[in-house]
């Protein structure tokens, strides 16, 4: 009985390997040739084309996580010259109550005495001379008449007008008794002048003697009473985040550097090859 390769049933059934479905950093194509190259020659376990058609399809969703992590190692983001890195994330909830007390007093005392000292005098002088003129003239203006009979009596009178008045009043009065009359009459004036001056000279000193002090005393006490209560609820989350990276002394930068190299010479596509005919082929040539 002839067997046929996985060559062969490929070109049997160019659909063998649709139901190979693989993460999609994956060329679906390029695993499947990479399989061909590497099994093509090889004689799968199942010989009927639709039974490995549908055991492939069946392990390929079986193996999709496993090459999905394997192909993401490769692509991952990594400084190749550290071999520490480290990420911490924390988070805090606090459920709590804080309550502080302030009691007690504060006392403010205010004590001593303010003197306040007036000392000094104050002195007012005063100098100078006032005077006083009068001056003008009192006019007294009268008449006489002098009767004289002989053989007869003879009355002398006399009256007066004042300055300021025009009233004659009588001030003198003489009786004589002759014989025969003569009779004269006599007109006179009497002017009195004034403008006598009056001077007052005046220098005296007033001085204002002062030195008295005021105190004033103070001792009070100011006191302010306190008690209160401050309460504060602690709620929420806090979030902490903190990475340490580098390179922790015991493998070299040049050891480090050629295990990069040689991660770099690994093929996944190989792998998935090898993986497949262990699962599938018959590795006898």
């Amino acid at each position: 009985m002839s067997r046929l390769t996985l060559f062969g049933m490929y070109d049997y059934d160019p659909t063998l390997f649709d139901g190979l479905v693989m993460p999609d950093r994956f060329n679906h194509d390029d695993v499947v040739n990479v399989i061909l190259e590497k099994c093509g020659d090889l004689y799968p376990y199942y010989q009927v084309p639709s039974w490995l058609k549908n055991n492939m399809t069946v392990w390929a969703r079986r193996m999709y996580h496993q090459f999905e992590r394997m192909i993401d190692v490769l692509y991952e983001d990594y400084d190749p010259l550290e071999n520490y890195n480290r990420y911490e994330n924390s988070t805090d909830t606090p459920r709590e109550t804080v309550t502080t007390t302030h009691s007690g007093s504060d006392s403010e005392t205010h004590s001593g005495s303010d003197t306040e000292t007036h000392s000094g005098s104050d002195t007012e002088t005063h100098s100078g001379i006032d005077t006083e003129t009068n001056s003008g003239s009192d006019t007294v203006t009268g008449n006489t008449t002098i009767t004289t009979q002989l053989g007869s009596t003879t009355t002398a009178s006399a009256n007066k007008a004042a300055f300021d008045s025009g009233a004659y009043q009588p001030v003198d009065q003489t009786i004589t008794t002759t014989s025969g009359g003569d009779t004269s009459t006599e007109n006179r004036s009497d002017t009195t002048q004034h403008g006598h001056i009056v001077t007052d000279q005046h220098g005296h000193i007033i001085t204002d003697q002062h030195g008295h002090i005021i105190t004033d005393k103070h001792g009070h006490v100011i006191t302010d009473q306190h008690g209160h209560v401050i309460t504060e609820v602690n709620s929420g989350n806090h979030e902490f985040a903190s990475r340490i990276h580098g390179n922790i002394g015991v493998t070299t930068s040049q050891q480090m550097l050629e295990a990069e190299l040689a991660t770099r010479e690994f093929d996944i596509y190989d792998k998935v090859a090898e993986i497949f005919a262990k699962q599938f082929m018959i590795r006898v040539y």
